[in-house]
């Protein structure tokens, strides 16, 4: 089953992935590459980046990176935090975008408790 977006927010309300760019407009490219799987710390933190406005494009290794985090479970993404860093790293200096590794951490670390969180309510 495909993710439905709907305005004003453009919010999926099975897996929460938001398809909107940062000036409003809607990404209809996104929609078809989301569905609702069991969402692992890569697809939780691709959510995260997204409701700021960062989205992988077809330059980028993110969607590669997110299926590798999602592969590993919260475990071994916690235990690999500083490989995860710094493709984060490597993917920011590409675009151009301030690089924080605090706020970095922050992030991960997010995505990997949401990723437990959910799997604890299944």
């Amino acid at each position: 089953m495909r993710c439905q977006f709907f305005p004003p927010d453009y919010k999926c309300e099975k897996c929460g992935f938001v398809a909107k760019k940062r000036d409003g407009s809607f990404i209809p490219d996104l929609v078809k590459t989301c569905s609702h799987k069991e969402c692992g710390c890569g697809c939780e933190l691709k959510k995260i980046l997204s409701s700021l406005f960062i989205y992988s494009s077809p330059q980028c290794n993110c969607e590669k990176y997110a299926q590798i985090m999602d592969d590993w479970g919260p475990d071994k993404c916690e235990q690999e935090l500083n490989q995860i860093i710094e493709w984060l790293r490597n993917e920011a200096l590409k675009r151009n975008l301030i690089f924080i590794e605090k706020v970095a951490k922050f992030l991960v670390k997010k995505a990997i408790n949401n990723t437990r969180k959910n799997q604890r309510l299944r």
